[in-house]
């Protein structure tokens, strides 16, 4: 295997050691069995080992059962990785739907950056022929271990020791497709600006200009301006997807090349194995009805991609307020059931006044409320105290939005409906 360390890297000597606690059995086992806050049961592990191979030993344990949780298609009782290299990874819903992207195409994948090797997994999972690398050579080796486990993939990948800038002149770049997932973290924590990503954008940019197409993996937060600015220098097609895993956002994708969708962004929503897809532009602000009969709140990936207004002219929904980032449907009143789609969930609209929390005492009080849930934005109030304070008596859990419209605060007491599934839309790509 070729290095290229990073400076920051472990040396080769700590491959070593997990290599030989990976394959300690009696200290595994006796290591599942330790509460790692319990500081007697750490004392009496400490019998088994050193205090390096004790710590990589609950390390592997505590990735592991992560692993259990948030990559349930992999065998996690022998992956190898530490709990930081899990909560980094996708997760294998959101993994496996890449790799279909990959695989409309049927080209083989340079995975860079590839971490413990989960993304590298699914690409081959889908039978795509991939090489990965990782210039930290315990990653590395774990992306090498867990590849090649046994009757799990039926084309092993190759895995190198190596920085990803030694592949921008690699001799089949024009007919390879790269997958990118540069760090996010550093020692200070999150990374929020595009250009101090580890490595940076420089780095990726020649990659993504000769390869036949490519998808950079980025937080879900990230600048859209600063994404379209780097985009733009590339001189290739480009899309952005954001991704919602079971209506939490996990992630943004960076499309280019032959994998870029026309429409310039995507929201994307996996839930109980159906894939949901919204693409087009931010369009104009939608119109505002008045007193609506519900609240509509869009998952968060339609609210990152800014495709709130395609949403609402696909269901003829309006807005409650321009910017606001909540959709109405109906008018008070209005007898009609909630529109449904798996973009939102549904509020029905009890009682709508000025922003008084004694007039959201009496209402919420009218309508037997129990529990109490407080949404709100722009910190307007503070939902947690707000919750304990106006819960009630009665047996109905509602929700009290507290919203500012224009120089006006609203309240607006609610029942929430739920996230309805529509048959119609469930595994469908919509473009508009």
């Amino acid at each position: 295997m070729t290095c290229n360390l990073h400076p920051a890297s472990a040396s080769p000597d700590l491959v070593a050691l997990w290599e030989s606690v990976s394959a300690n059995a009696h200290l595994l086992a006796a290591a599942e069995k330790c509460n790692p806050a319990d500081v007697a049961k750490v004392a009496q592990l400490r019998k088994q080992g050193t205090a390096p191979e004790i710590k990589l030993a609950l390390d592997l344990v505590a990735a592991r059962q992560k692993a259990m949780a948030k990559l349930p298609g992999l065998p996690a009782s022998r992956l190898l990785a530490d709990p930081q290299a899990v909560e980094q990874a996708s997760s294998w819903d959101v993994a496996k739907w890449k790799a279909g992207r990959f695989a409309e195409n049927d080209a083989a994948v340079f995975d860079l950056c590839c971490g413990a090797g989960f993304d590298t997994m699914a690409l081959a999972h889908a039978g795509l022929r991939v090489e990965a690398c990782d210039r930290d050579p315990v990653r590395a080796w774990m992306a090498q271990r867990n590849t090649a486990m046994e009757g799990f993939l039926p084309v092993l990948p190759v895995i190198r020791c190596l920085d990803m800038a030694a592949y921008a002149g690699h001799p089949e770049l024009g007919r390879m497709f790269v997958h990118l997932d540069p760090a996010r973290r550093n020692e200070s924590g999150r990374i929020f600006n595009l250009a101090d990503y580890l490595p940076p954008p420089e780095v990726w940019a020649p990659l993504l200009r000769q390869a036949a197409g490519g998808c950079v993996k980025l937080a879900p937060g990230v600048s859209h301006a600063e994404l379209a600015d780097f985009a733009k220098t590339l001189g290739v097609p480009w899309s952005a997807s954001f991704v919602s895993d079971d209506g939490k956002l996990v992630q943004a994708l960076l499309w280019t090349g032959a994998l870029a969708r026309k429409a310039p962004r995507e929201a994307v929503l996996l839930e109980n194995g159906r894939i949901h897809t919204l693409a087009g532009a931010p369009g104009a602000p939608l119109p505002i009805w008045g007193e609506p009969a519900f609240l509509l709140e869009p998952d968060d990936a339609i609210e990152r991609a800014q495709l709130s207004a395609v949403l609402g002219k696909l269901h003829n929904l309006s807005e409650l307020h321009p910017g606001l980032g909540l959709l109405t449907a109906g008018t008070w009143g209005d007898a009609s059931p909630p529109p449904v789609s798996p973009w939102f969930t549904s509020f029905t609209v009890l009682e709508s006044f000025s922003w008084d929390e004694k007039k959201a005492r009496v209402a919420l009080k009218m309508h037997q409320a129990g529990l109490v849930e407080v949404k709100t934005r722009g910190r307007i109030c503070d939902p947690n105290a707000l919750e304990k304070k106006l819960r009630g008596g009665g047996d109905q859990r509602l929700t009290l939005f507290v919203l500012r419209l224009g120089t006006r605060l609203r309240g607006l007491v609610t029942r929430r409906e739920g996230r309805l599934q529509s048959a119609i839309e469930a595994s469908s790509y919509l473009s508009i």
